[in-house]
């Protein structure tokens, strides 16, 4: 697997792409992906991650760069945020994941530090996490049951092991449980987990399982109107509040210099993380066009996507 180290001197931006750098959807929640890259294989993964992806590259951004970047992003914002470490796989498989909590830590427009991750890892770094300033862990826990768990990971899942940190935690950082409700797959587990979270006091945001093209896709998705009539059901049997409507703060948001339609000068810089993808660059922002790289040279692209100054494309031919 080739790995892209991205840098200030690789001239690679950070925003622009879903799949690694910095997502700002202006609110006051900022997403972070500092690396691509899972140590287990789960059968529903959205983006394809794992040992047995289609993917030929991994990605690893360097964590100063990262840091600096999110602080200009920060400034321009002069709002609190709240930083959700999610990247495409799983974030404790970044070598600096502790030092990048204690770097952000140290911005006074951060307010909570979350980390999204599949639990496996915990054991080996929660409490240095949670020394540095972290104040989140969402846990993708589907069930209670280990053997259920391996089969869904197609890897080792240890789940009383998991619990065990839990407990261990719990009182020191918010501890967020999030399923994902799979038709035929695990709907009794769902109720499971439903009753643990209440008797152990946790949070739990149970998500609806969706298709995606690059992802896996063990079962059929419901329609959202199904999905929330199994939350209101629980709701209404276990007295837990499962439907939360959030109040999201709005935020400046960086200028978006494209838009949807126009066609850019760029220049093709490398490979994506899929064969067939390669990323240009323009006016400090990443394209991610359909494209096997050969080389760096100029392009012209047409955008066909331009939301939340995530930007896809397709070269025009000079």
């Amino acid at each position: 697997m080739a790995i892209l180290h991205i840098n200030r001197e690789s001239g690679i931006p950070l925003m622009g792409s879903l799949s690694f750098g910095i997502v700002d959807k202006g609110s006051q929640m900022l997403e972070i992906k500092p690396n691509t890259g899972c140590n287990i294989n789960c059968i529903f993964c959205s983006v394809d991650e794992g040992s047995c992806s289609k993917k030929t590259m991994d990605i690893v951004i360097e964590k100063n760069y990262l840091v600096e970047e999110i602080r200009k992003i920060l400034e321009f914002k002069k709002h609190t945020m709240d930083i959700f470490i999610n990247p495409h796989g799983e974030p404790l498989l970044y070598e600096d994941v502790v030092e990048l909590v204690a770097d952000l830590r140290k911005f006074g427009y951060v307010r909570d530090i979350v980390i999204i991750t599949n639990g496996t890892l915990l054991s080996e770094k929660v409490d240095r996490l949670i020394e540095a300033g972290l104040t989140g862990l969402n846990i993708s826990l589907n069930t209670l049951h280990e053997k259920k768990a391996v089969e869904l990971a197609e890897a080792p899942y240890n789940v009383d092991r998991i619990k065990e940190i839990i407990d261990k935690v719990k009182d020191k950082v918010k501890i967020t449980l999030a399923p994902v409700l799979m038709k035929n797959i695990n709907e009794n587990d769902i109720e499971e987990l439903v009753k643990y979270c209440k008797e152990h006091n946790l949070e739990i945001g149970i998500q609806n399982f969706l298709k995606n093209s690059r992802g896996r896709n063990p079962t059929k998705q419901i329609s959202m109107k199904k999905f929330y009539k199994v939350l209101e059901d629980l709701e209404e049997k276990h007295q837990i509040k499962l439907i939360k409507e959030e109040k999201i703060e709005k935020t400046k948001t960086l200028p978006k210099p494209f838009r949807r339609g126009q066609v850019i000068d760029a220049l093709l810089v490398c490979r994506g993380r899929y064969d067939d993808e390669s990323y240009a660059i323009a006016q400090n922002r990443i394209i991610t066009i359909k494209k096997k790289f050969t080389h760096r040279k100029p392009v012209k692209i047409k955008l066909i996507r331009d939301s939340f100054n995530i930007y896809n494309g397709k070269e025009i031919k000079k």
